[in-house]
């Protein structure tokens, strides 16, 4: 039986990947072409954003994902439910959400 591998990914990837190495593709990334059927070559923007998109979230971080969370007293009474659930998109598509679910037998 083998025995298990000490380096962990990150130190493996270190090894084989050197940060150079990594900065030196996404630059590539950015200025990347693609040939048309005709031969022409453009800019190949939807690589090259991804790519922008990358060095940005390695040079300044990821943006902050906005999240809505919805809590509940369903002590409360049917009107005061009713009238949340009205006041609210995000409520009533995690109530859509519920019954689809109970409905399929899911979780």
């Amino acid at each position: 039986m083998k025995p298990p591998p000490t380096n962990t990914l990150a130190e493996a990837l270190a090894t084989e990947l050197p940060d150079e190495q990594i900065a030196i593709a996404i630059r590539d990334a950015l200025t990347a072409t693609q040939t048309t059927r005709s031969g022409t070559v453009e800019p190949d923007h939807k690589t090259r954003l991804q790519a922008a998109t990358l060095a940005l979230a390695y040079k300044h971080g990821r943006p902050v994902e906005r999240q809505e969370v919805i809590t509940a007293n369903l002590s409360e009474n049917d009107s005061a439910i009713l009238e949340r659930v009205k006041n609210s998109p995000t409520a009533r598509a995690a109530l859509r959400r519920m019954l689809d679910s109970a409905e399929n037998g899911q979780k």
